[in-house]
């Protein structure tokens, strides 16, 4: 039974649905990043301790380090793309404020002249 899960969680079906949220979280919308950062990150992380949980099971040895690997390869893409969403996020908001700021000054002037 375990084989057969060892099996499913490695498919392509399920890895390519699991990969193509850990790429979309890289490239979310940042304004759209508060709210959706949660949605991803607990979708990723249980699919992530999923496949954990039965690469720990009744495998053999050469399939738990062949498991093993590829979670360590989905957890460093995971770790990336967190940290390109982060950046993208804090550079929008870096972006804003400048804007805000921009403005203050411009009225700032206006009301001096």
């Amino acid at each position: 039974m375990k084989k057969i899960l060892f099996f499913i969680l490695f498919s392509s079906a399920f890895a390519e649905d699991l990969d193509q949220r850990i790429q979309q979280l890289a490239v979310i919308n940042p304004e759209e990043y508060p709210s959706k950062i949660t949605e991803y990150t607990s979708f990723i992380e249980k699919e992530i301790e999923t496949i954990n949980y039965f690469c720990e099971g009744e495998v053999s040895r050469n399939e738990k380090v062949q498991c093993r690997e590829k979670i360590k390869v989905k957890r460093i893409n995971y770790f990336n793309s967190i940290f390109f969403a982060r950046k993208n996020y804090l550079n929008y908001l870096h972006e804003k404020r400048l804007e805000e700021l921009e403005q203050e000054k411009q009225k700032t002037l206006g009301l001096l002249n």
